[in-house]
This record gives structure tokens, C-alpha cells and sequence, in this order.
């Protein structure tokens, strides 16, 4: 009996020898370089971002499209060409409502002095006396 115990035992230690090494080979050869699987996890994470975020196109879209409208409205209104400022506005949205700001700031100027001017030939129209008293 304790021979045949022997045998049953070394060939239970050889099996699961065995076996263990066909798993370990399996797992082995199904197992993927640490750079490998970072890349496919990475590119998974990339995919899964994607299908989480739409995309934004629409919004840039929609955004330089107002852009347009106001521009193409202060122009209107400060009496320049509309569709020009719309499409400047469509192209270079934030730098045409600058270059539309800088310009209605020094058409107000312009105006008020020719208002004060208007004013001043009203008030003191030629031939009228002067303003200061000459000595």
C-alpha cells in the first residue's frame, strides 16, 4: 500500500505540476506587456470621453453666428455696412465687437465736438460781438 500510495501521490504532484504550468503558459501567452495594456486602457478611456462629450462644433458654430448678428446690428445702428460686420463678426467674433467698440467710442467723441461746436456757433454766430472783452 505505500507504494501505491507513493506512485498515486507523485503522480498527483506531477498532474498539478502540469496542470499548473499549462495555466501559467496560457496566462502567459494571454497576458499583455505593461505598455500594451496601458495604451488599450487609455484608448478606451479616449473613446468612452468621446461618446461622453458631444461634440463641440455646433456651439463654436452658434456662438460666432451671434457674434455676426451683434456686430451686423451696432453697425447698422451706427450707420456702416451690416453684412460687412456680420461677416467680420462670423470670422473674428471677439476682435470685430473690440475693433466696433473702439470705433463707436471715437464716433462719440467726434460727435460730441461737433456738437459743442454747433453749439458755439449757435450761442456766437459771426459778426456777434466777442466772447472775451478786448482791452
Amino acid at each position: 500500500m505505500t507504494v501505491r500510495r507513493m506512485r498515486l501521490a507523485v503522480l498527483m504532484t506531477l498532474g498539478g505540476l502540469i496542470l499548473s504550468l499549462s495555466t501559467s503558459q496560457g496566462q502567459v501567452a494571454g497576458f499583455k506587456p505593461s505598455a500594451e495594456a496601458r495604451i488599450a486602457r487609455l484608448e478606451h478611456q479616449v473613446s468612452e470621453l468621446e461618446r461622453s462629450y458631444p461634440s463641440r462644433g455646433v456651439d463654436v458654430g452658434g456662438v460666432s453666428i451671434l457674434f455676426g448678428a451683434f456686430c451686423a446690428l451696432w453697425a447698422q445702428n451706427t450707420r456702416r455696412s451690416a453684412w460687412l460686420w456680420f461677416f467680420l463678426g462670423l470670422l473674428f467674433s471677439a476682435i470685430a465687437v473690440i475693433v466696433l467698440l473702439v470705433k463707436n467710442s471715437s464716433d462719440r467723441i467726434r460727435r460730441e465736438q461737433r456738437e459743442r461746436a454747433d453749439q458755439f456757433r449757435r450761442l456766437h454766430p459771426p459778426g456777434s460781438p466777442p466772447v472775451f472783452p478786448t482791452r
